[in-house]
């Protein structure tokens, strides 16, 4: 599967992005039903890291072969498949919430990080109110065209660098919020995007979902604050100001 997928969803009533869900599928269910979530008519979109940390890993799977589901591998992901190829430990595990991998033999390990890991690991989608925007785990460049072209071609000598840079950097936010303590809250710090309308990304816990430019972090911390945001995407960007970090 190439690391690198486009998706027309204009079709579809709404496009939703759920941040990181670490296990917590009942509170995934509950914030749908907020939502009034149709699966019939909507997108759901998952910013990657499904499983670790909380109680319900294996439904996941369950959730990833729904239709009209899409999402993008987070490094929780890639920790799944280093288990299942024997390279992490029982002890290293347990710091990163997949201890209960270790509960499977080998062979489903290895199965289950096979379902799990089959998935792009950046989106470009086309949203019912004609956007076109990208979602990453963690992080990515500002050229969203040369990122597709890398992903595209894993050949590339940037391939693997840009996988990791996608499923594991907080290069950004950190620069971000560092700038943030420095201006009291209103950052000079541009992260304009080429070849994008906006970027959504998980990985890096924040207060509450916010966006600076033409980025957005939306993982607010299900696992370890109980509290998982879920985006309707167009509605979202449409009120954009709202969302930026120093309102």
């Amino acid at each position: 599967m190439s690391a690198f997928r486009e998706l027309d969803l204009s079709s579809h009533r709404r496009v939703l992005i759920a941040g990181d869900i670490h296990g917590m599928f009942r509170l995934l269910k509950r914030e749908l039903a907020k939502q009034e979530y149709d699966p019939d008519k909507d997108a759901l979109v998952f910013a990657g890291d499904l499983i670790d940390r909380g109680p319900d890993n294996l439904k996941a799977l369950d959730w990833i072969e729904r239709p009209n589901v899409f999402r993008v591998l987070g490094n929780h992901e890639e920790i799944i498949e280093q288990i299942s190829q024997g390279e992490v430990s029982l002890k290293e595990a347990q710091k990163l919430g997949s201890a209960w991998l270790f509960n499977h033999n080998k062979d489903d390990q290895r199965e289950i990080a096979r379902k799990l890991m089959r998935a792009p690991t950046a989106l470009e989608i086309k949203t019912p109110g004609k956007w076109t925007i990208g979602v990453t785990h963690a992080d990515c460049i500002s050229n969203w065209t040369y990122l597709s072209e890398i992903l595209r071609d894993s050949t590339h000598p940037g391939y693997r660098a840009a996988l990791a840079n996608c499923r594991w950097s907080r290069t950004e936010i950190n620069a971000l919020t560092a700038e943030i303590e420095k201006t009291n809250g209103i950052p000079k710090r541009v992260t304009n995007m080429i070849g994008i309308d906006h970027v959504f990304h998980g990985h890096s816990i924040v207060n509450r979902a916010f966006s600076h430019h033409d980025r957005s972090w939306i993982d607010t911390g299900a696992a370890s604050r109980g509290k998982l945001t879920v985006i309707d995407a167009d509605l979202w960007l449409g009120n954009l100001d709202r969302h930026q970090i120093w309102q």
